[in-house]
């Protein structure tokens, strides 16, 4: 008698958690999960081969933003090619979007400390979200 208590009682909870109503949605709620996060597109056409670095910041001071985008690892786009990999978060539209381009004659002059060190870079971007919206989330570096 003891083990038939315990087994319906292990299932008469097993029935409950499965029921949206026990944790607190109702079928009228919607329960909205977006993780189609659209990707940045950097399409370079400069005539030689760049180096790009990004960050996505709340609070936008430019020169630590820049150090801390150079001191991490950058991305070789070569000419007339693109790169397409930074997410861009729809749910946080106070995030500033910064892209650094590195000409490769300005990368084969410096050392990667230098560069970060010094916020040696060719090209800076800034956006924000709506900004990138109506670009369609393509940036064209010439």
């Amino acid at each position: 008698m003891r083990y038939k208590l315990i087994f319906l009682a292990i299932a008469f909870v097993s029935i409950l958690s499965s029921c949206k109503f026990f944790f607190g949605y109702r079928d009228d709620d919607e329960l909205e999960f977006d993780y189609d996060y659209p990707n940045i597109c950097f399409i370079n056409k400069c005539g030689e081969s760049v180096y790009i670095g990004y960050g996505a910041f709340a609070d936008i001071s430019s020169e630590l933003t820049t150090k801390t985008i150079l001191s991490k690892g950058l991305r070789r786009v070569k000419n007339n090619d693109q790169y397409k990999g930074y997410e861009v978060y729809k749910r946080n539209d106070d995030l500033v979007y910064q892209i650094v381009v590195i000409r490769r004659s300005t990368y084969k002059k410096h050392t990667k400390e230098e560069l970060a060190e010094k916020c040696i870079y060719d090209k800076k971007y800034k956006f924000v979200i709506k900004q990138l919206a109506r670009m369609n989330y393509t940036v064209i570096y010439q």
